[in-house]
């Protein structure tokens, strides 16, 4: 009899524990990705409770939210081989939480390779022009805005 009630007294501790593992809350600005053994199963973009089979299912949350990233400042010399500061910032987000998870898996991995990106196209974009492009008097030989547009572009398209 006292055996049949602590065997009783772990199955319903068991099936309690396993119940209440079993939901889990995606919150506003925030993906889920569900992974079983490692392979992804399924992916949560909108907020809401959501269920996964405890033990075997785990949860990887990605923030989904707008992302500010300041790489280094960094020293570029210009066509006339002028030097020039620069400190970049980086606003961005995650589209496919999935393709995140499977290429940089963690924030600090996708901050460290947007800013090597950033770094690199800025160094190529201050290099094809002279001093005169970014600080000039006349208006006309003023081509910052382009400059930062065609970085941003280069930028986007290697991190899509």
């Amino acid at each position: 009899m006292n055996v049949r009630r602590v065997v009783y007294l772990l199955v319903v501790l068991t099936g309690t524990g396993l119940a209440a593992a079993t939901p889990f809350v995606v919150e506003v600005g925030q993906f889920a990705v569900v992974t079983r053994f490692g392979r992804p199963v399924a992916t949560y973009a909108e907020p809401g409770l959501h269920f996964r089979i405890p033990v075997v299912d785990q949860v990887v949350r990605i923030d989904g939210r707008l992302l500010l990233t300041e790489p280094p400042v960094s020293e570029y010399l210009t066509l006339d081989k002028k030097n020039v500061i620069a400190r970049p910032f980086l606003a961005w987000r995650v589209k496919d939480p999935l393709r995140f998870l499977q290429t940089v898996l963690l924030r600090e991995s996708a901050e460290a390779r947007l800013s090597a990106v950033t770094s690199s196209e800025l160094g190529a974009a201050l290099g094809s022009v002279p001093f005169e492009a970014l600080v000039s008097v006349d208006p006309q030989k003023m081509r910052r805005s382009k400059i930062a547009e065609g970085v941003e572009q280069r930028v986007r398209d290697t991190a899509l």
